[in-house]
């Protein structure tokens, strides 16, 4: 603050002298205001930096845990790709089918079998129903004639 002072002397000349009067109080009181604030700010910041290396700690592993999962998944489908490429000349499949070839061939010749013995059996029914008084087969040693 700027305050005008007037010296008046019997002599008749005036003399304006400037003084400046501070408040002293004021200014100490503002430094350390700004001095608590600058250290408040140094504390946030270093807040701040260390919720930043968490953060970016935890990113680093959910991204490392991503990319392990990804790449088990990945491995996974190269898995079953091979398995589509492989050709179908699996031994087993082979096996399977040469098996059921011989299946169809032994029970085709069971049918045979079966209609056979089905006609003998019939030959004999019919035999019987004639009421013929004995009947030889041709293993034996009896005669034709009885």
């Amino acid at each position: 603050m700027e305050v005008p002072v007037e010296v008046i002397k019997e002599v008749e000349k005036i003399v304006t002298k400037i003084e400046y009067i501070s408040d002293k109080n004021g200014e100490t009181e503002l430094l350390l205001k700004i001095q608590q604030l600058e250290e408040e700010i140094s504390t946030k910041t270093a807040e701040i930096g260390t919720i930043r290396e968490e953060f970016s700690t935890k990113t680093t592993e959910m991204e490392n845990i991503f990319q392990n999962k990804m790449s088990k998944k990945d491995n996974e489908l190269n898995e079953l790709r091979q398995k589509l490429d492989d050709p179908v000349t699996n031994n087993n499949i082979n096996m399977l089918q040469e098996t059921l070839q011989k299946l169809r061939k032994e029970m085709s010749n069971k049918d045979e079998k079966i209609k056979e013995l089905e006609k003998i059996n019939n030959n004999l029914q019919n035999t019987t129903q004639n009421n013929v008084g004995a009947i030889f087969l041709r293993g034996s040693n009896l005669n034709n004639i009885l």
